[in-house]
C-alpha cells in the first residue's frame, strides 16, 4: 500500500511538474512570438506607399459591363459596401462569396458569348494573324459587334496602377481578366487589312500599358496577367507582325516605351503581394470570430491556443523576403531560385503557444513563391527577346550578319545567366525558360533579313 501511495505521489508530482513546464513554455512562446523581425515584416507588408496617377481597378472590375464612365465610382462604392457585409472568414452557416452580386450586374453585359467568344484569339503564342486571315469579313463583323467592349478595354491605357478597392476577404473575387486580351484580335485584323502602322502602334500601346499596370499592381493575379498580356499575348502578336515587314520599317512611337529593357519593377513580386498579404492578415486576425457562437470551452480553446499575430508573423517573413535586397540582387543576376519550403511541422517552440495557428499555416503552407518568381524572371527575359528583335531590326542594314547583330546587342538586353539564341532553323529568336510548365523555350519569328541558316556563322 505504501508503495502504491508513493507511486501515485510521484506520478502526481510529475504531472504537476509537466503542467508547470508546459505553462511556462506556453507563456514564453506567447511572449516571444511574433518576434520583432516578424512584426517588422508585418508592418512593411501592410504599408501601402502613395501612388501617383489613376487606379485602374474600378474599370477592370466592371470592364465587361456597360457602366457609364461617370457612374463607375458610385458602382464601385456600392460593391465595396456589399463586400464589407461579408465576414472576413465566412463560417459554415454564412453565405459563400459566390453569392456576391456586383452592382454592375444591373448594367448590360458586353462580353462576347458562344461562337463570338470562340472567334477571338486567346491562346498563348497563337498566330492571330493567320486566324483572322481565314475570313477577314467575318472578323471585321466580329470586331464591329464588340466595338463598345473593345473601346472600354482601350481606356485602360489611361491608367497608371492597379490597387484593389475591395476589402480583404478570404476568397474575394477578381475582375474578369479574359476581356483584356480581346483587342489583340482587332489589332491583328487591322494589320491583315493593310493598316500596318496603326496596328503596330496599338499593339505596342497594349504592351506598354500592361507592363505599367502589372509592375504597379498590388495583387499577384494582376501581376501575372500583366506579364502574360505584355509578352505571350500582345508581345508575340507584335513579333508576328514584324516578321512580315522589311527589317528597316520604322516602328511607331508607342513601341519605344513598350520595348525598353526590363527593370527591377518588371521582375519583382514585392508590390504584387500587398493585397494577398492583406487577405492573410484579415483571415489570421478574424479566424477566432468563427468560434464566437460556440460554447465556453470552444472560445477558451481559441483564446488559449490561437494567436492571430503570431500566425501572421510566421508567414510575413516569406512575403517580405520578396522585397529584400538579396531578392533584388538575385533578380538582376537572373539566377534561378531553388529554395525549398521551410519546415512546417508542429514540433517548433512557436507552436507551443499557438498550436491552432501552426495547424492553419500547415494547411496553407508557408509560401515561397518559387514558381511565380520564375514566371516573372521568364517574363523579363521575354521582354529582352522583344527588345532584341527591335534592336536587330534597327541595325539590319549595317552589313553585319544576324549572329553578329545578336552578339552586339546592348548589355541591358542580355541576361547574366542565360542567352538569347537562334532557333534550330535560324528563323526565330528563342530563350530557355525557368518555368518549363509551358515549354522549355519561348521564341518569336524573325523577318527574312535576320534569318540565320542552321549551321551558318
Amino acid at each position: 500500500m505504501n508503495r502504491l501511495k508513493s507511486v501515485m505521489k510521484w506520478g502526481f508530482l510529475s504531472l504537476l511538474f509537466l503542467f508547470v513546464v508546459l505553462a511556462i513554455a506556453w507563456a514564453v512562446s506567447r511572449a516571444i512570438y511574433p518576434t520583432e523581425a516578424q512584426r517588422e515584416a508585418i508592418a512593411a507588408m501592410e504599408h501601402q506607399p502613395e501612388r501617383s496617377g489613376d487606379n485602374a481597378f474600378s474599370l477592370l472590375w466592371m470592364i465587361d459591363r456597360d457602366v457609364p464612365f461617370d457612374e463607375i465610382d458610385s458602382v464601385m462604392a456600392e460593391d465595396v459596401d456589399r463586400a464589407s457585409d461579408i465576414p472576413p472568414v465566412p463560417g459554415p452557416d454564412d453565405d459563400d462569396l459566390s453569392t456576391f452580386v456586383s452592382a454592375a450586374r444591373d448594367y448590360p453585359d458586353l462580353s462576347p458569348k458562344g461562337a463570338d467568344r470562340e472567334m477571338f484569339c486567346r491562346g498563348r503564342g497563337e498566330t492571330c494573324l493567320d486566324r483572322v486571315r481565314e475570313d477577314l469579313d467575318a472578323y471585321a463583323a466580329l470586331i464591329d459587334r464588340h466595338d463598345e467592349l473593345l473601346e472600354r478595354v482601350g481606356r485602360l491605357h489611361e491608367y497608371d496602377y492597379v490597387r484593389s478597392e475591395l476589402p480583404h476577404k478570404l476568397g474575394m473575387l477578381n475582375p474578369n481578366y479574359q476581356s483584356v486580351f480581346l483587342p489583340r484580335t482587332r489589332h491583328a485584323l487591322r494589320f491583315a487589312q493593310g493598316d500596318t502602322n496603326q496596328a503596330l502602334a496599338a499593339t505596342c500601346r497594349e504592351i506598354a500599358t500592361w507592363r505599367r499596370l502589372g509592375a504597379n499592381a498590388d495583387n499577384l493575379i494582376t501581376r501575372l496577367i500583366g506579364a502574360e498580356a505584355a509578352t505571350d499575348q500582345y508581345g508575340h502578336t507584335l513579333a508576328d507582325m514584324l516578321s512580315e515587314l522589311p527589317a528597316g520599317t520604322p516602328l511607331p512611337e508607342p513601341c519605344g516605351e513598350a520595348l525598353v529593357a526590363p527593370g527591377i519593377d518588371d521582375l519583382s513580386l514585392c508590390r504584387a503581394l500587398k493585397s494577398d498579404f492583406g487577405i492573410m492578415a484579415s483571415v489570421s486576425r478574424h479566424l477566432p470570430e468563427t468560434a464566437s457562437e460556440g460554447g465556453f470551452f470552444e472560445q477558451l480553446a481559441w483564446s488559449m491556443f490561437y494567436d492571430g499575430e503570431a500566425t501572421l508573423g510566421a508567414v510575413a517573413k516569406s512575403y517580405h523576403a520578396m522585397c529584400a535586397s538579396s531578392e533584388r540582387e538575385r533578380l538582376l543576376a537572373d539566377r534561378r531560385e531553388s529554395s525549398q519550403p521551410a519546415p512546417r511541422g508542429m514540433w517548433r517552440f512557436a507552436c507551443v503557444g499557438n498550436p491552432i495557428g501552426c495547424m492553419v499555416n500547415g494547411v496553407a503552407q508557408n509560401p515561397v513563391f518559387t514558381g511565380y518568381r520564375h514566371r516573372l524572371q521568364d517574363y523579363g527575359t521575354k521582354l529582352r527577346v522583344l527588345g532584341t528583335l527591335a534592336w536587330m531590326r534597327r541595325h539590319a542594314d549595317e552589313g553585319r550578319s544576324p549572329a553578329e547583330l545578336l552578339a552586339a546587342r546592348p548589355d541591358e538586353l542580355k541576361s547574366p545567366a542565360r542567352d538569347i539564341e537562334f532557333g534550330p532553323e535560324g528563323r526565330t529568336l528563342r530563350v530557355p525558360l525557368y518555368d518549363t510548365t509551358r515549354g522549355e523555350y519561348w521564341s518569336v519569328p524573325l523577318p527574312p533579313e535576320l534569318h540565320r541558316s542552321a549551321g551558318s556563322s
